[in-house]
C-alpha cells in the first residue's frame, strides 16, 4: 500500500494534463486516498472528488493510469452536466440506468486518454480480465436480456449485482453493468456526437434511451 500511496498522486497529477488536453480546459480536482473504501476500489462524488482505496489498486503505475483516468473522466463529465443544467437533485440515483451511462462513459473514455493496453484492462484495471470480456461478448444478448429481467424485479440489488465487485450472482462475473454501459455509449456515438453523448443525462430521458437500446438486443 505505501508503494501505491507513493505513486498515485504523479499519476492523478499526469492524468489531470492528458483530462486538459483531451477535453480543451483545466479542473482542478481534489483526490482522497485511503484504505477499507466501502468495498469499492475508486469512486467520484458529485461534488468532482476522488477517492481511492489503496489496498486495491495496482502498483504498476501503467494500470494504475486507467483507473484514475476512468475517476478523472467522472469529473470532468460531472462538470460538463453542471455546464449543461443538469438538475442533480431531480436525477433518480437509485435507477441503475443513470450509473450505466455514467459508468459506460468513464470506461469508453479512460482508453482515449491512456490508449495502448488490451481492451479488458479498462474494465478491470489489472492484467487479469479477459476471461470476464469474453464472456461479455460472447452472451451481449443474455446479458442484456437479464438486465431488461432484473428491471422488472423487486428482488434484485440492481447497483450491487450490476455495478459492484460483490456482484454477479446470475452469470458469475460482476460488474457486467460497465460492459453493457460502454457498448451502450458506443453505440450512441454512431448516432450523436460525442458533446450531445456527455450531455445526455442533462437533457435527456436516459433511462429511456437505454431501454430502448436494450430492447434491440431481444
Amino acid at each position: 500500500m505505501k508503494e501505491v500511496a507513493a505513486v498515485l498522486p504523479g499519476v492523478i497529477e499526469e492524468l489531470s494534463e492528458k483530462g486538459e488536453s483531451y477535453f480543451g480546459f483545466s479542473l482542478p480536482v481534489s483526490a482522497h486516498i485511503f484504505t477499507g473504501l466501502y468495498a469499492s476500489n475508486a469512486f467520484v462524488d458529485h461534488q468532482m472528488e476522488m477517492y481511492f482505496a489503496i489496498e486495491k489498486l495496482s502498483q504498476d503505475p501503467s494500470l494504475l493510469r486507467v483507473i484514475v483516468a476512468h475517476e478523472m473522466i467522472h469529473s470532468y463529465h460531472y462538470h460538463l452536466l453542471g455546464h449543461a443544467g443538469i438538475d442533480w437533485q431531480a436525477i433518480d440515483w437509485s435507477d441503475v440506468r443513470n450509473s450505466l451511462y455514467l459508468e459506460g462513459v468513464a470506461t469508453y473514455l479512460s482508453e482515449k486518454l491512456v490508449p495502448g493496453h488490451p481492451q479488458h484492462v479498462y474494465f478491470s484495471y489489472e492484467d487479469e480480465g479477459e476471461d470476464w470480456l469474453d464472456f461479455c461478448k460472447q452472451n451481449h444478448k443474455k446479458i442484456a436480456a437479464a438486465f431488461l429481467a432484473d428491471l422488472d424485479s423487486e428482488n434484485v440489488n440492481m447497483e450491487k449485482e450490476w455495478l459492484r465487485l460483490s456482484g454477479g450472482q446470475h452469470f458469475g462475473y460482476n460488474r457486467l453493468g460497465y460492459y453493457l454501459g460502454t457498448t451502450l455509449v458506443r453505440d450512441l456515438l454512431e448516432e450523436l456526437q460525442e458533446e450531445e453523448m456527455l450531455k445526455m443525462l442533462a437533457e435527456k430521458d436516459v433511462a429511456g434511451e437505454v431501454d430502448r437500446w436494450l430492447r434491440q438486443w431481444g
